[in-house]
């Protein structure tokens, strides 16, 4: 693994990226592009990149490490890995909470389709499990809401 090119390659990557945190995955979707990168591994990536000054990992919290909440997540296109970002692009505590708030928003949009669907084919242990899910992340978007108070 040639550290400088990764370190180079991903600092080039997560300059111009319009979300300032990408999901890990993407990050080395983009690294494998690279001829000189093409061998890095996930893990391998994940450790250089916690040791490193420059980028800062966020690991996933809330529904996102509960498997059901992670598959809610994924099934509704939203980030359930690490993610990583540049620490001069760190946002603050307030967009922070914006962006997981709106995360929060979309999540919970799909999991009120899954339980629709769910009812309307008489499934009624996917509508439970669905309703636990949006009931948590009804309680994390409450939750989360004090943040964004001015």
């Amino acid at each position: 693994m040639n550290l400088e090119a990764v370190e180079q390659t991903c600092l080039s990557y997560l300059k111009q990226t319009e979300r300032p945190l990408v999901p890990l995955d993407n990050l080395l979707t983009h690294l494998h592009r690279n001829p000189e990168c093409a061998d890095v591994g996930k893990g391998e990536l994940l450790a250089f990149l916690r040791r490193h000054e420059l980028f800062e990992v966020v690991e996933p919290v809330g529904l996102a490490a509960d498997p059901e909440g992670e598959k809610a997540m994924a099934e509704a296109g939203l980030p359930v890995g690490p993610q990583v970002v540049l620490c001069t692009r760190v946002p603050s505590s307030r967009e922070f909470a914006q962006m997981m708030h709106d995360q929060m928003m979309a999540l919970i949009e799909a999991l009120s389709r899954a339980v629709d669907e769910a009812q309307a084919e008489g499934q009624i242990e996917q509508v439970q499990k669905a309703g636990k899910l949006l009931d948590r992340a009804k309680m994390l978007r409450d939750r989360m809401a004090a943040h964004l108070k001015p």
